[in-house]
């Protein structure tokens, strides 16, 4: 299965602690998406969005079905799982699941779209230990 991750998943170390495995991301456009800062977490959600919205990410392919199970439980009740088209460096369309905000939960979604590069340096260490248990 091709997934199209957008947050925390993009980071290596965060994708093999959860679906433990290294399937390698191709970096992918998402448009008429937006990766949202959420409340209270450090985390992002992916949201419709204007057209002409993009939402950077990385396509991971072949995800066997034993990971997905692992990322499914992982994104948990605050979203759910959405084939959406993507486009690739190339140009050439695509399309990959993606977890998505659930109706329920678009309360959490923050005007703030999410910065990759805050997360890295201000909270994937905590992150990490609080996603799974481990140290990072």
């Amino acid at each position: 299965m091709n997934l199209f991750v957008y947050g925390s998943l993009m980071f290596d170390v965060v994708w093999q602690r959860i679906a433990r495995t290294s399937n390698q991301g191709v970096p992918a456009t998402a448009h008429g998406w937006s990766v949202r800062s959420l409340q209270g977490v450090s985390y992002p959600g992916l949201v419709p969005a204007p057209p002409g919205s993009l939402a950077q990410g990385l396509l991971r392919t072949k995800v066997s079905p034993a990971a997905l199970a692992r990322l499914d439980a992982f994104e948990g009740p605050d979203y759910l799982r959405q084939l959406i088209a993507i486009t690739l460096p190339d140009g050439s369309p695509s399309s990959a699941w993606a977890w998505i905000v659930s109706p329920a939960a678009m309360h959490l979604v923050l005007p703030e779209t999410w910065d990759a590069e805050s997360f890295a340096r201000d909270s994937l260490t905590d992150f990490l230990r609080n996603a799974t248990g481990d140290p990072p």
